[in-house]
C-alpha cells in the first residue's frame, strides 16, 4: 500500500514500496491542464510543460539532457486535460540524482526568450502533426463534439494563434496560479522508503506556499456530432457515453466492463469487428475518467465503404 504525506504548505507526498525491484520512478504532477485553462490561456499548460525544459540558473537545456544521460536515466513529462506531470525514471542508485535534476528543471527553468521561439515553432509542428494523424484528430473532435469547444473540449496543444503569442509573462502569471504546493503531488514508486523520499524532498523541493485558488471545469455534455472531411483513405469514427468521474465507487467496475468491451484482444470489439468480419484493423474501446465527469469511447476505423 502506498504511504502519504501532507506538508504544511499543502505539498502531497506518495511513495509505494515495491520490493524486488532495482529502480526508481518519480514525478511531480500538478493540477494544471487543458481543461481549466481560459481562452486566451488554451494551449499555456502544454506549452509551459516543454518550456520547462529549455534551461535552469544552474544547467542549460542540452547540460539537462546530458546529466539525465550519463545515469541512463529516461525523463520526460505529459499534458493531459487536468494535469500535467513531469517524470523520470532511474536505478536504484542514482535516484537522488534524478531527483535533483527533476525539481531542478521543475521549479528554477529561467524560460529563455530564444528557446520561446525556437519551441513554438516546434509545438506548431505538433499541432500540423496532430491534424495529420486522423485517430488522433477524430478523438479531438469527438471531445469537442462531447463537451464543446471549452473546458475538456479543448484540444491540449491549443491553437496555433494563442502558441505564437505566449510570452514569460503568461507563463509566470499561470505558474503563480496552478503550480503551487496545494496542488503539487510527488510521487515516487519502486525501490525507495517513504524516510529517503522524504529527505530528498526536504533538501531539493523546497518551494513557498502560493496564493493558490482551485481552478474546477464547468462541465456540460453537448451530446452533438462534429465531423471533418479530410481526403484519405479510411473514415474514423468514434462515439462518447457519458460514464462515471475519476473518484466514483464504480470506477472499478467500469474498468472491467470496458477490458470485456474493447480494452483487449479479447474483448468484443475485437473479436466481433476485426477478427471475425475483418472491418477493421483498428478498433478498442477506453474510459476518461475526470473530475466530475467522465466517457465511455469507442473507436474505429474503417473502409468508407
Amino acid at each position: 500500500m502506498a504511504e502519504i504525506k501532507r506538508y504544511p504548505n499543502g505539498l502531497r507526498l506518495v511513495v509505494k514500496r515495491i520490493d524486488g525491484l532495482l529502480s526508481v520512478s518519480m514525478g511531480i504532477l500538478v493540477g494544471a491542464g487543458a481543461g481549466i485553462e481560459t481562452d486566451a490561456e488554451d494551449g499555456i499548460s502544454h506549452f509551459i510543460e516543454h518550456m520547462t525544459f529549455k534551461g535552469t540558473d544552474l544547467y542549460t537545456e542540452e547540460e539537462i539532457s546530458n546529466e539525465f544521460d550519463a545515469i541512463g536515466a529516461q525523463q520526460n513529462a505529459f499534458t493531459g486535460k487536468d494535469l500535467t506531470c513531469y517524470y523520470a525514471k532511474t536505478i536504484s542508485e542514482h535516484t537522488e540524482r534524478a531527483f535533483s535534476l527533476l525539481s531542478d528543471l521543475f521549479l528554477h527553468s529561467v524560460y529563455p526568450k530564444d528557446g520561446m521561439e525556437r519551441e513554438k515553432g516546434v509545438i506548431l509542428e505538433e499541432i500540423a502533426m496532430n491534424e495529420d494523424t486522423p485517430e488522433d484528430f477524430c478523438l479531438d473532435l469527438l471531445s469537442e463534439a462531447f463537451y464543446g469547444r471549452r473546458n475538456y473540449g479543448r484540444n491540449i496543444l491549443g491553437p496555433a494563434e494563442n502558441v505564437k503569442k505566449f510570452d514569460k509573462r503568461d507563463i509566470e502569471a499561470y505558474r503563480n496560479a496552478l503550480y503551487c504546493p496545494e496542488n503539487i503531488v510527488l510521487s515516487f514508486a519502486g525501490n525507495i522508503d517513504m524516510e529517503t523520499a522524504e529527505r530528498l524532498v526536504e533538501r531539493y523541493f523546497v518551494c513557498d506556499a502560493g496564493a493558490y485558488e482551485k481552478r474546477v471545469a464547468k462541465v456540460a455534455l453537448c451530446a452533438d456530432r462534429v465531423c471533418r472531411d479530410k481526403n484519405i483513405e479510411q473514415v474514423h469514427m468514434a462515439f462518447a457515453f457519458p460514464s462515471f468521474e475519476r473518484y466514483d465507487p464504480l470506477m472499478n467496475a467500469a474498468s472491467v466492463m470496458n477490458s470485456a468491451l474493447g480494452g483487449s484482444m479479447s474483448s468484443r470489439l475485437f473479436q466481433s469487428v476485426r477478427e471475425k468480419r475483418g472491418l477493421a484493423y483498428n478498433v478498442y474501446s477506453y474510459l476518461n475518467p475526470y473530475e466530475g465527469t467522465g466517457s465511455q469511447i469507442v473507436y474505429a476505423a474503417v473502409n468508407p465503404k
